[in-house]
């Protein structure tokens, strides 16, 4: 089995800059597709002056067909996939792309 985000729906939602206060800590979060990756810059500051710290996170952007072709090629054959987690079939607006299949 394996669980991944869809594609082309974080292609069409990605929401590029949100900011919240966790405690005394103010995150902004700004995210960018970069080719077929999703950039995500994460900066924390403590207090109003405190310290910033940085974080970079970058997710290669899988599309069903691909996905399916390496499982293939490790020797997985692809038996169902999945929109979701209650196990509604994977399309277009589907949120994940849930892939269940067995060894060849």
């Amino acid at each position: 089995m394996l669980d991944f985000f869809n594609a082309d729906r974080v292609r069409e939602t990605l929401v590029p800059r949100d900011e919240r206060r966790i405690g005394r800590r103010r995150v902004v979060q700004t995210r960018a597709i970069v080719g077929d990756t999703i950039v995500k810059r994460i900066r924390v500051r403590e207090g109003t002056d405190g310290e910033v710290r940085r974080f970079e996170e970058r997710v290669r952007l899988y599309g069903p067909a691909e996905l399916g072709t390496m499982l293939e090629a490790e020797g997985l054959r692809v038996d169902e996939r999945y929109g979701d987690y209650g196990g509604d079939p994977f399309d277009a607006a589907a949120e994940r792309l849930i892939l269940v299949g067995t060894a060849t």
